[in-house]
């Protein structure tokens, strides 16, 4: 199930290629070099995609998001869910590591008491509490394993969008801007030339 529902999810984003490109009025080559990698478009990648930070991957999708709105949509979605997220969970958050804190400070306290037979009263104590506390977030600690889970399946898709996103773009990037391999064989016919020159110069004789 979880299989078929990303290769819908898949093909319903890679079918958005037919919307509208935005912020230009020039048909996009499914072929062309992408302008982040392009050198005709340096300055548009100085003015734009470099100042975003990421690797290449990432360099490569926010072009491709900025030509395509529902990829654009798509991609907000997921970071505005992780925002929100962060924002809705913050409290409890904050309960729990006030409680770790806690305790971690009730240990301190303990070991510093010299009585042996106190020292082992209020550790008990403290011990019995702590139990009581686990048992009271025990159910939220399984619904935040539960969380974490879909948040990971999330980013699992959302790294295979962005991958069957840009490997058509690099792809175009390595058949279009491949060097020419004459470049290389020159500077080695110069290295073999400089060489054999090299070779010429006399040698001091002991």
């Amino acid at each position: 199930m979880k299989c078929t529902s990303f290769v819908l999810l898949v093909l319903l984003t890679l079918s958005a290629c037919n919307t509208p490109i935005r912020n230009s009025d020039q048909p996009i080559s499914e072929e062309a070099t992408p302008e982040t990698l392009d050198d005709e478009y340096s300055d548009i990648r100085l003015s734009s995609y470099s100042k975003r930070s990421g690797n290449l991957v990432d360099r490569l999708f926010n072009e491709a998001k900025e030509k395509n709105q529902s990829l654009d949509d798509l991609s907000e979605k997921v970071e505005r869910l992780k925002s929100n997220e962060r924002e809705n969970l913050e409290e409890y958050r904050e309960f729990i590591s006030n409680n770790d804190d806690y305790w971690r400070s009730a240990r301190i306290y303990i070991e510093q008491i010299n009585d042996s037979t106190l020292r082992k009263k209020i550790d008990l104590i403290v011990e019995d509490l702590k139990a009581d506390y686990k048992k009271s977030i025990a159910q939220h600690d399984s619904a935040v394993v539960k969380l974490n889970e879909s948040k990971q399946l999330t980013d699992d898709y959302y790294s295979m969008i962005k991958l069957m996103v840009t490997l058509p773009m690099i792809a175009n990037y390595q058949k279009n801007e491949l060097p020419d391999i004459n470049v290389i064989k020159d500077e080695k016919l110069k290295y073999d030339s400089l060489t054999e020159s090299l070779k010429a110069y006399p040698v001091i004789e002991k």
